[in-house]
């Protein structure tokens, strides 16, 4: 209870200052556009801001105790009451800026309400502490981690700013395109990684001998998880980019097809922010992705200047493969890591028996091209679990699941 009670009043200051961040922004868009008028929409923003970092809060204790179905309701229920304001607002024709914001807003705040009632009832209440030698530890031991964050963010996002610069606008357009999928399978890891972390930390503080072990079986499951995603969307690529944007843009085809193979390797070195993080290395994982950030920016000058949207996929992939090889030494240099060289051939051969099947029916149409790919997932999860990918107890869970 005390440290979340010495966590509720850090994070009340970054709340706070959330909001004043927004407000200001608005009350600078205020002062230099005499366009801008200081709507209710700019106080809105600022509460939405405040509401969410709290909902961060909460969201972060109930992790940290295993605990996930407060988060998920919450994030139906803010969504949830977002769309039914929309559409009271559309019916009732007043829907504009500031009533949106608004709305959106107040889902943000009963979504907040709703997690630190559910957080007070179970930790006998929160509390609130703030002393600033607490506070100066803290942020001290988050500083690195957000650092390497903040760092990685930019690194995805540099691809499309380097061809910003020294490539037409049409070129920055495909590989937009071809980099959209990207996105929302990276939050597959991420997801089961950060359900993980709580057990994965009190494991490396408990018995720091196990950490290879988790580590392995983490790299194998995520990797069983990555490389079947990967294949689908290659094939997928011609049939997916017609469907949303059109004929025009086919030359993010091949742009996508490259690309997507990033997944793999992102599946991968994803864990690294986790698993040095539960040993207190942060530190070593913010230098790791400050370095690849200057690999990948040594790349991009190189490759995008010459190949416009194929030199930034090229570079994206190369700077993707040096993170993932260069975390895995560090991990086994550290002892929390150990390499299974027979999965990679185990895991190949798989791989191609879903490429084998996938390649017959790579001129379908994208209706029945989604239950080939579907029938090709399952021939290569049977080849996984042939070549004895999947352990006896994962096999007996997903039965029950099933079941």
């Amino acid at each position: 209870r005390q440290r979340i009670a010495e966590a509720s009043g850090i994070y009340s200051i970054i709340s706070l200052a959330s909001a004043l961040c927004m407000l200001l922004l608005g009350g600078g868009l205020f002062l230099f556009r005499d366009d801008t008028p200081f709507r209710l929409a700019i106080l809105g923003a600022a509460v939405a801001c405040s509401a969410i970092q709290w909902q961060r809060f909460a969201a972060a204790v109930f992790q940290a105790s295993e605990t996930f179905v407060y988060e998920n309701l919450a994030k139906v229920l803010q969504v949830t009451l977002f769309i039914l304001g929309l559409l009271l607002l559309v019916a009732s024709g007043r829907c504009n800026l500031d009533s949106v914001i608004i709305a959106l807003a107040t889902s943000h705040v009963s979504a907040t309400l709703f997690l630190l009632q559910r957080l007070s009832r179970q930790c006998g209440g929160i509390g609130w502490c703030f002393k600033s030698q607490v506070a100066s530890r803290w942020i001290r031991l988050a500083l690195p981690l957000g650092w390497g964050d903040v760092m990685r963010k930019i690194t995805w996002q540099l691809d499309t700013i380097t061809l910003a610069i020294f490539a037409s606008a049409g070129q920055v357009g495909l590989y937009s395109l071809a980099y959209r999928p990207l996105g929302p399978l990276n939050w597959i890891p991420r997801a089961m990684l950060s359900s993980a972390f709580p057990s994965v930390t009190r494991r490396a503080r408990e018995n720091a001998d196990s950490m290879p072990l988790i580590f392995a079986t983490s790299t194998r499951l995520l990797l069983v998880t990555g490389i079947p995603l990967a294949i689908g969307v290659f094939f997928a690529a011609e049939p997916l980019v017609y469907l949303l944007v059109g004929e025009q843009y086919g030359a993010s085809i091949a742009l996508l097809q490259i690309l997507v193979w990033v997944i793999v390797l992102s599946f991968v070195s994803q864990q690294f922010r986790f698993f040095l993080t539960a040993i207190n290395m942060h530190r070593c994982f913010a230098a790791l992705v400050s370095i690849t950030l200057f690999i990948k920016i040594a790349l991009l000058l190189v490759l995008t200047p010459a190949y416009g949207a194929l030199g930034a996929c090229l570079g994206t992939l190369a700077t993707e493969a040096i993170f993932m090889s260069a975390g895995l030494v560090v991990c086994v240099k550290l002892g929390i890591a150990r390499v299974d060289r027979k999965l990679g051939g185990r895991l190949m051969l798989s791989a191609a028996s879903m490429i084998a099947v996938a390649w017959v029916g790579r001129d379908l149409d994208l209706a029945l091209m989604i239950p080939w790919l579907c029938l090709a997932t399952a021939i290569y999860l049977v080849a996984c679990y042939v070549q004895g990918i999947f352990r006896d107890e994962e096999c007996e869970y997903i039965r029950r699941a099933c079941y």
